[in-house]
């Protein structure tokens, strides 16, 4: 068995503008067909990424070893130590179909092949909808992959709207936070994680986020908390309680290092369970 991936060796460190210019993932969407029955459960990121992470594990390894040594892509996105994960899921019903998007970043983007297969594989298998449930199909329609860069953002933006779509999880000091900049600095320390897959290291960290957060004005339009119960396949019949929270916050002032970061969030997500479809906003700069 392959060790986990790590993310690779750091570079120099970049600036947060050079990390938007340096920044590419890989997406997959499947379109799937919409099962018979099927609400738009708020957990069904979750559910998705179980049977994908399953069929991944179920691939069989490959018929010659890598030549550079490289873990297989299971070990790489659900490996043990993995924080954070190197890809999100997101998924959206729309009428008849249901749209999954997988993206991929840093290292991880070398199992795009693996990956697209495993989803699509996931996806017609079925997927438990509840615990020890039936697993429903998702007939697969489509399937797309590209290679992603982030829009740049306005020049001297100084207002941000951020919606949460599906609930926001900050901690701070092992308390859930609600406080409105802390969105902010959760933001940096999320895409910096994922940078260190890329082998890029951001000279804007969570010190200077939290200095930088403390000149913007930053309003809570709506703070609604969420609590919800999911699954492990490790925990078995152990339920996980979640909490969060929904809503929307505007951000005032030069956002000057934070407008990048901003950027990328809208497909990283923000915050903890980040990998399992938590976190997930909508951002308007302006």
């Amino acid at each position: 068995m392959h060790a986990p991936a790590q993310p690779a060796p750091l570079t120099p460190r970049v600036d947060p503008d050079a990390l938007l210019a340096l920044w590419q993932h890989e997406e997959i969407r499947v379109v799937a067909a919409r099962p018979r029955g099927l609400e738009d459960h708020p957990d069904l990121p979750v559910r998705i990424r179980g049977a994908f992470g399953r069929a991944l594990a179920d691939r069989p390894p490959p018929r010659r070893a890598d030549p550079f040594g490289r873990p297989r892509a299971f070990d790489t996105l659900f490996g043990e130590g993995q924080a954070p994960r190197p890809f999100v899921i997101d998924v959206d019903v729309r009428g008849d179909v249901v749209l999954v998007d997988l993206r991929l970043f840093g290292a991880a983007r070398i199992h795009a092949d693996d990956s697209r297969e495993a989803l699509v594989a996931a996806l017609a298998g079925g997927v438990a909808l509840k615990p020890r449930g039936m697993r429903v199909p998702f007939a697969p329609l489509d399937c797309l992959m590209r290679r992603a860069s982030p829009p740049w953002p306005a020049p001297a933006a100084r207002e941000a709207h951020v919606r949460f779509l599906t609930p926001l999880v900050i901690r701070s000091g092992g308390r859930l936070s609600a406080a409105p900049d802390a969105l902010l600095v959760a933001c940096v320390e999320r895409v910096n994680g994922l940078a260190a897959w890329s082998g890029l290291a951001p000279s804007f960290d969570r010190a200077a986020a939290r200095i930088a957060a403390a000149r913007l004005s930053v309003e809570a339009l709506e703070t609604i908390p969420v609590r919800m119960t999911r699954w492990s396949q490790r925990g078995g019949d152990t339920p996980i309680p979640v909490s969060g929270f929904l809503g929307a916050v505007r951000i005032h002032g030069p956002l000057g290092p934070f407008a990048p970061y901003l950027v990328l969030a809208r497909d990283t997500h923000i915050g903890s369970h980040a990998a399992i479809g938590f976190g997930r906003v909508e951002v308007a700069l302006g």
